[in-house]
């Protein structure tokens, strides 16, 4: 009746559906568990990590661009290069008028944020952002040093003048 071609066909096929129904089963538990940290179990880190991400920070000093930058590698890093195994903030670019943070270590990076400096004739203003951020089952990995960076950016921007304009805005 049936040959041996056709049961190895029908083997193949039936293969193939299962690990159809295997993919298909772990797409509906990770879109669970990533549904249920925004919205329960990580509720607060997730509202955090939106405002973080969705907010950019305006900051005017009365000071020079190189004042400003001498100020923020001491209370920011001056790293350059990200470790090998354990994650840290460091400077993955900088120009004359913008320092490209991350976090992370030669593997993976948890976020990248960019400060954009413009010089108003005697004033610095400094645009802080958060461009990307990496997630671990909906949630932001970094949140914590995303906060711990634009404390330090607004710490050196008081450091270069004590009356510095500090706004959020919605980015």
């Amino acid at each position: 009746m049936y040959n041996v071609k056709m049961y190895n066909l029908l083997g193949f096929i039936g293969l193939i559906v299962i690990i159809g129904i295997v993919f298909l089963i772990r797409k509906g538990f990770r879109s669970m568990d990533r549904s249920l940290n925004r919205n329960v179990f990580m509720k607060k880190t997730y509202q955090e990590q939106q405002r973080l991400t969705g907010t950019a920070w305006v900051m005017t000093a009365s000071a020079s661009i190189a004042e400003i930058k001498g100020q923020l590698r001491k209370y920011v890093t001056s790293e350059t290069t990200a470790k090998k195994v354990v994650g840290n903030l460091y400077i993955a670019a900088e120009k004359d008028n913008q320092i490209v943070y991350r976090q992370g270590n030669s593997l993976a990076t948890a976020f990248t944020a960019l400060l954009t400096l413009s010089d108003n004739n005697g004033s610095v203003t400094g645009r802080l952002t958060i461009e990307q951020w990496m997630e671990n089952n909906g949630v932001s990995t970094g949140t914590e040093t995303m906060q711990t960076l634009i404390a330090r950016v607004k710490d050196a921007f008081e450091a270069a003048d004590p009356k510095t304009s500090i706004k959020e805005l919605a980015k």
